[in-house]
């Protein structure tokens, strides 16, 4: 197979809203030749605002209170940084 030349964290806009709420976050890779894998497995995920979420390393995300949280994914050596709004309440 080709090398990843891109990756996509998705869902564009997570919003949790409670303190039970959850979000998936999926991952995936554009090849060289066009192709899309699937790295949501092969991804390391990091919260950078650990405060307001944490994520599992599954890639769940998990509120801890207010506000806007990001969520640091790594996977074929590329680092993207994805929002999330938190509404513990």
């Amino acid at each position: 197979p080709s090398s990843v030349v891109s990756i996509t964290v998705a869902p564009v806009g997570v919003m949790l809203e409670g303190a039970k709420a959850r979000q998936q976050v999926l991952v995936t890779g554009l090849r060289k030749d066009g192709t899309v894998v699937d790295l949501t497995a092969k991804a390391v995920y990091k919260s950078a605002t650990p405060k307001l979420a944490w994520v599992s390393p599954v890639g769940v995300v998990h509120p801890k209170a207010d506000g806007p949280a990001t969520i640091q994914v790594r996977a074929a050596g590329m680092s993207r940084f994805h929002p999330s709004d938190i509404n513990w309440s």
